[in-house]
């Protein structure tokens, strides 16, 4: 007959340990839901710096997190791509952060922007 015993003894410590959250680091500010984002300055992959200014005259922005080594951000592109067409002309904006060098992003490699819906 198996023992059970470790693998109970595992899934307690994991009970215990799953509730546990990191302290928010000195400065760190939690955004509620429905407050303004902070404006930020992010290099795009067209060369130049974007901000959330840019992005002003549309009612919503979309923010996407991408990766270039993410099958699942990969499956998702060409959705992101259809609803960028879908959307354009609309006040709505897309943008894509990606985590990875810019030189890992080429835009012709892409179709689109993934910083701006046009």
């Amino acid at each position: 007959m198996k023992s059970y015993f470790p693998g109970v003894l595992c899934l307690l410590a994991l009970m215990i340990a799953g509730p546990v959250r990191a302290e928010d680091p000195p400065g760190f500010h939690r955004l509620a839901i429905g407050e303004a984002a902070p404006d930020f300055k992010l290099p795009g992959i067209d060369g130049r710096d974007w901000t959330l200014t840019d992005f002003a005259a549309s009612d919503v922005l979309m923010v996407y997190f991408t990766s270039n080594h993410c099958p699942v951000c990969h499956a998702h592109d060409p959705r992101l791509l259809a609803l960028v067409k879908e959307v354009k002309g609309k006040s709505l904006a897309v943008v894509a952060i990606n985590p990875n060098s810019p030189e890992g992003l080429r835009p012709d490699e892409l179709g689109y922007s993934k910083y701006d819906d046009s």
